[in-house]
């Protein structure tokens, strides 16, 4: 009745008044719509960051909630300031604690500086990472600033390099990548182990159920790729009592290093699904429900550290089923760095707990990783098969023995240049021993500047089992 009698009122009135009185109501709606948003956006955004950079800044949260003033669109413009107090040290450490902090909030690579009258922090947005990067782009930064633990990953924001720490005091033993089809796990996998192969590493046991994930770079020495169920769970299990004998070794010489072994699990969503079926055709009645494998990993990846042993371990999505079930937790947590790449809201949850979620990226080669709790959007570089083969070979040529005759067979230092004279002295078939060693490394194997392998005498007996008096 009281709305019947306003609106007969507003019909008889003249049109200016009904005028202002529509305006009025149209103004009171946007400014209320205006301060809820407003609202939203204080208890949203303001108030949980001020509360995450109070401890890093020294300062009150309430007051950097007064003084925070944080855009809702973040772009490559923006800007932000706070106040902090005198007791701020300006030390790298703080700096880098609220680049993280505005970094895992909203996204983006963070400069984060000190300026003064009055002091205050200066957080600016970085420029995105390049949209494509080429191997040939990286090959001279990898030879000058990379190691033998020390990898690439790719470009970040301001096309600044993020180095992968794979040594026994790094940041990580274990990669876990979780990327969703198409987003070029298996390109990853070959510019990681062209790198690691460069700086000499020899042993690479590969489980690929996909067959041809490394395709092209079967030239790496040490490289062999385990395609069927028995030959996988058996390789993981010398390579876990490998580990085991390496830390007899370390018992009795804690001075002793070891060579690294950088063990390959490629397409585990896959290989989960044909371990439990096989499991389940074979196992006992009193047998684990979980393949005995899981144990196998699980140990490698939480005692392999200090012996060499280093696992990057590649998922579709990185689920408690691929990674063992029961032990599912104690496995990814193993993985010290995570990259992920077309991931949906349960991936990230599951494998950070970082909130706000990060966003996926369409480009190709984009991929998101997470090193110690920040957030870095990395552009990986891409490489064709053959130009990284090369370059990891390029990386093991060496200065021959003094006195070897290059192209002799065996030099008058004991040494076997090429694959033929190799076969020839084990009397083995070319074709035979070149499978044979790449699934078992020979210790000590080398490149001439010809780029053609070779091996010390001994060294190649002592690997095929035979004796002096067996070859005389």
């Amino acid at each position: 009745m009281f709305t019947a009698t306003i609106i007969a009122g507003l019909l008889e009135a003249p049109w200016p008044t009904v005028a202002v009185a529509g305006l009025t109501t149209i103004g009171g709606g946007w400014l209320g719509i205006r301060w809820i948003r407003g609202r939203w956006h204080f208890r949203r955004k303001i108030r949980p960051t001020a509360r995450a950079l109070a401890l890093p800044t020294g300062h009150s949260s309430v007051a950097l909630a007064q003084h925070l003033s944080i855009p809702r669109t973040i772009t490559e413009d923006t800007q932000i300031e706070f106040p902090v107090p005198d007791t701020f040290q300006h030390s790298a450490g703080q700096h880098d604690a609220v680049a993280t902090i505005l970094g895992n909030r909203f996204g983006h690579d963070w400069h984060v500086r000190t300026a003064r009258n009055p002091l205050r922090i200066v957080a600016t947005v970085k420029k995105e990472p390049p949209g494509k990067v080429l191997f040939a782009e990286v090959a001279d930064l990898i030879r000058e600033q990379g190691g033998p633990w020390k990898i690439l990953a790719g470009f970040g924001a301001n096309r600044e390099p993020l180095w992968l720490d794979f040594s026994p005091g790094g940041e990580l033993v274990n990669l876990g990548v979780s990327v969703g089809t198409g987003g070029g796990k298996s390109a990853f996998l070959r510019f990681v182990v062209a790198q690691f192969a460069y700086w000499g590493a020899d042993d690479f046991p590969v489980i690929d159920t996909k067959f041809v994930s490394l395709t092209g770079m079967e030239d790496i020495p040490g490289l062999r790729v385990y395609r069927r169920v028995e030959e996988q769970w058996k390789a993981l299990h010398d390579v876990r009592l490998d580990m085991d004998d390496r830390y007899e070794e370390l018992l009795l010489n804690p001075q002793k290093s070891f060579r690294p072994r950088v063990t390959i699990l490629e397409e585990q969503n896959d290989a989960a699904i044909e371990w439990r079926a096989h499991w389940q055709e074979i196992k006992e009645r009193r047998d684990p429900a979980t393949p005995p494998v899981y144990q196998d990993i699980t140990r490698m990846l939480i005692k392999q550290r200090q012996v060499g042993g280093r696992t990057i371990g590649v998922y579709q999505r990185m689920t408690a089923a691929s990674c063992g079930g029961i032990d599912a937790t104690v496995f990814r947590d193993a993985y010290g760095v995570k990259a992920l790449s077309r991931f949906g809201p349960g991936a990230w949850d599951t494998l950070t707990g970082i909130k706000p979620r990060a966003t996926p990226s369409n480009i190709p080669g984009r991929w998101t990783f997470v090193v110690e709790g920040r957030v870095r959007p990395i552009q990986v570089p891409y490489g064709e098969p053959a130009e990284l083969s090369a370059f990891a070979l390029s990386g093991r040529v060496r200065d021959i023995p003094t006195g070897e005759v290059v192209g002799q067979g065996q030099g008058q230092e004991g040494v076997v240049i090429g694959l033929e004279e190799a076969a020839a002295r084990l009397r083995m078939k070319p074709e035979t021993f070149r499978k044979a060693r790449q699934r078992r490394p020979i210790t000590g194997e080398f490149r001439t500047a010809q780029n053609r392998p070779g091996w010390p005498l001994d060294a190649l007996l002592r690997w095929a089992g035979m004796g002096e008096a067996e070859t005389a």
